[in-house]
């Protein structure tokens, strides 16, 4: 009853569902679901991320690219913002996801996610959203910015520490990164 309560709360405040949160150990597993748990169900071979995304992002990708995976790391200019026409030039036929942190950590600069999560949508790619240091301060409705998973951790939540969440579109589907148990609609065992 109380993950139930819980998973409501989440799902609230990001305008989604409540089945669509998956908890997780932190923010960085979250990340590693979203990536390497999408692309092993994906038909595209191709990400599109910026490069200076959180650690957990850019070592999840660098090990997409060991698996054959190609990655595409965006600049971003000198507040940090990923230029939206950048990102639409990047998505090609074999694009997969784009991943983009809402808010980085260490300069505040907050990325253009509505207008991004558009742009991935009319190009049929999944959109991964890094909402660590945005969800609950500025607006990520999933709906509303076309978000397909959402990184929260609860750390910033003013939640438990050592306690992350993925939300997931209901019609988006993960291949789970740990097995052995039905925990968490059977995403992630223990």
């Amino acid at each position: 009853a109380s993950l139930d309560g819980a998973r409501a709360k989440i799902a609230r405040l990001v305008g989604g569902v409540p089945s669509g949160v998956i908890f997780t150990a932190s923010a960085t597993e979250a990340n590693n679901l979203a990536l390497k748990g999408f692309t092993a169900r994906a038909a595209g071979r191709h990400v599109v991320t910026s490069s200076i995304e959180h650690v957990s992002v850019l070592h999840s990708c660098k090990e997409l690219e060991k698996r054959g995976w190609t990655v595409s790391y965006l600049p971003v200019d000198a507040a940090g913002r990923v230029d939206p026409e950048t990102v639409a030039r990047a998505l090609t036929p074999d694009t997969a996801l784009l991943s983009i942190q809402a808010a980085n950590g260490e300069v505040g600069t907050v990325q253009p996610i509505a207008e991004l999560g558009r742009i991935a949508r009319r190009r049929g790619v999944a959109f991964h959203v890094d909402g660590v240091g945005a969800v609950g301060h500025v607006g990520l409705a999933v709906d509303e910015c076309a978000i397909d998973l959402l990184t929260m951790s609860s750390n910033d939540l003013y939640g438990p520490p050592g306690a992350g969440a993925l939300w997931v579109r209901p019609d988006t589907k993960l291949v789970p990164l740990i097995v052995g148990g039905a925990q968490e609609g059977g995403y992630r065992a223990g």
